[in-house]
């Protein structure tokens, strides 16, 4: 059997991507996203405790948040956890799990409103053709509706 390495979050950038590069010239980004859960104890009162995950996003998506995103900006990913591993200077090995992002979509409606390119409307014949070719043109007079 195979496995599963997903991971999906939806949250709020703790700060402003910064674009970087690699030697190759790659473009990357590691940005820090916050979830958080809020419930509300026996007491009645209100708790809430907020989880970091560490984000990295590369190529045109890099390119994409760094220039679309602010810190608090709202974020779906979707990607694979990843560990990586390097030498402090101690000289003690240190590991973080980072979440490789495959997916990300921006949630801020402000933001796309503001920044993103006006949508133009498809123009529509008299029939919509997805009907057509599920039911055909003869069938629709016998709907009731």
């Amino acid at each position: 059997m195979s496995s599963v390495n997903l991971v999906i979050l939806v949250g709020r950038l703790g700060k402003s991507p910064e674009l970087k590069h690699t030697q190759s010239g790659v473009p990357w980004c590691r940005v820090g996203l916050a979830t958080t859960e809020s419930w509300t104890n026996q007491d009645g009162e209100r708790q809430e405790k907020t989880e970091w995950h560490n984000i990295a996003f590369w190529k045109k998506q890099a390119e994409n948040v760094a220039k679309f995103c602010s810190k608090g900006s709202q974020l779906y990913v979707q990607g694979r956890l990843e560990t990586r591993s390097w030498d402090d200077q101690n000289g003690q090995k240190r590991y973080q799990a980072d979440v490789v992002a495959e997916v990300v979509k921006f949630l801020d409606r402000r933001r796309e409103r503001e920044e993103s390119p006006p949508v133009t409307p498809r123009k529509r014949s008299g029939t919509d053709p997805n009907v057509e070719g599920v039911f055909g043109t003869d069938d629709l007079g016998d709907i009731p509706y």
